[in-house]
């Protein structure tokens, strides 16, 4: 699925940054380009972040995202992820 038109960055390319250590939406976008563009995908990436951080504990410091928004969350994981 894509997840940002602007640089055709798919959920795949998220969940990857994420495993290599990005927990931010502005840490993404400084590895891949999503989100760094019009915006519209950053609660996405939000939500992919929170979902991929229940399986890679290594991001749950401080500095990583606390996503408020249960159902991007939930429609994220429903989309086969």
């Amino acid at each position: 699925m894509y997840v940002c038109l602007c640089v055709g960055a798919t959920s795949q390319t998220i969940c990857d940054a994420v495993a290599r250590g990005a927990c931010t939406s502005k840490q993404i976008a400084a590895e891949c380009g999503a989100g760094a563009d019009c915006g519209r995908c950053r609660r996405t990436l939000r939500a992919i972040i929170a979902a991929e951080s229940k399986t890679a504990p290594n991001c749950l410091d401080s500095d990583c995202v606390s996503v408020d928004d249960e159902r991007s969350v939930a429609q994220f994981s429903y989309l086969g992820r």
